[in-house]
């Protein structure tokens, strides 16, 4: 085996080129970068050729890989790394998991369970994502606890994120990672926020459930847990401890995007449902059955009848006690 490392790349970018006619140095290669394996090779081994070149930029790579012979390997899986991989000729790469077998584009090594892959010669190129830091990402995205950011299917959820991620990659490797530029930390930094975003985006994971969204893409999960948890519980005694808690923030994170992203406070938004409430219980009762204001509003937690009257009028266009009697 063969290894050449390139001097051209700044410290933290570093490219190394490999090759080999042998299969059992393939194998271990394969099994030392990637994921553990065992292989069963077919065909004519004469001409057998292994070729990989890998970029390595800090938490992330993108490799090119080249295997001349038929392949079909049992592997374990994944574990520290996120491996996608993207088939550069038209010979498929398929991988089987959980009693599936998927052929697309672009496929996700699984992590969660074990795998085989299958081919007949290939030209992969594999960008590998450390696993940790996707999972943070994930994390702050849609408010779960890192080790809940699981990733649970092989295929992109739609062929066009499949497209996106082909796209990306090609860009990262042809621009950020092009030999002879230096990109500076901040570069390569984002560089990864990005890869890390879009895998998260791409494939099936647990984060879809919080609805997932980027930091600059509309609200986040975290406030939509505060709202979801008022609207349901704005009839019992809760606070802003309870709110936040639901959230999975602490009272000052919850306020500070609550602000940002519904210019009000979350306790304001709180007394508007609780408002919407008592304006339904206000149409829905009988003042013939002794249903008064006062007492409504109190159910509601607003103790000052004047003050709840202003506040309502406001809101709705009439005082409640109009709204009462009709």
């Amino acid at each position: 085996m063969t290894a050449t490392p390139s001097a051209r790349f700044p410290p933290g970018v570093r490219r190394e080129v490999w090759s080999t006619t042998r299969p059992d140095e393939a194998h271990e290669l394969m099994r030392t970068a990637y994921t553990d394996h065992t292989p069963r090779l077919s065909g004519d081994l004469t001409d057998f050729v292994f070729a990989r070149s890998t970029t390595t930029a800090g938490s992330f790579s993108v490799d090119r890989m080249g295997f001349s012979a038929e392949f079909s390997g049992r592997s374990a899986p994944s574990t520290g790394l996120l491996i996608i991989n993207q088939p550069l000729n038209h010979m498929p790469l398929s991988i089987s998991c959980e009693r599936r077998t998927v052929s697309t584009p672009v496929m996700l090594t699984p992590t969660w369970s074990p795998f085989t892959a299958e081919w007949e010669g290939l030209d992969l190129r594999l960008t590998t994502l450390d696993a940790a830091g996707v999972a943070r990402l994930g994390a702050g995205m849609s408010g779960l606890p890192a080790d809940g950011v699981v990733f649970a299917g092989v295929a992109p959820v739609a062929p066009e994120l499949g497209r996106y991620w082909a796209a990306l990659t090609a860009y990262v490797n042809d621009n950020v990672l092009a030999e002879g530029f230096d990109p500076p930390p901040l570069l390569l930094a984002e560089t990864f926020r990005q890869l890390a975003t879009a895998a998260l985006l791409v494939f099936p994971n647990s984060t879809h459930r919080e609805q997932l969204r980027s930091p600059d893409d509309g609200e986040p999960a975290a406030v939509r847990r505060a709202t979801e948890f008022m609207d349901t519980h704005a009839g019992e005694d809760i606070g802003i401890t309870e709110i936040a808690e639901a959230a999975r923030l602490g009272p000052r994170g919850l306020q500070a995007a609550f602000r940002k992203h519904r210019d009000q406070t979350p306790l304001a938004y709180l007394r508007r449902v609780r408002m919407d409430g008592a304006h339904r219980d206000l149409q829905a009762a009988d003042p013939t059955l002794g249903d008064t204001v006062g007492a409504i509003a109190a159910q509601w937690g607003f103790a000052n009848p004047g003050r709840f009257a202003v506040d309502y009028r406001r809101t709705y266009g009439r005082s409640p006690s109009d709204t009462l009697r009709r």
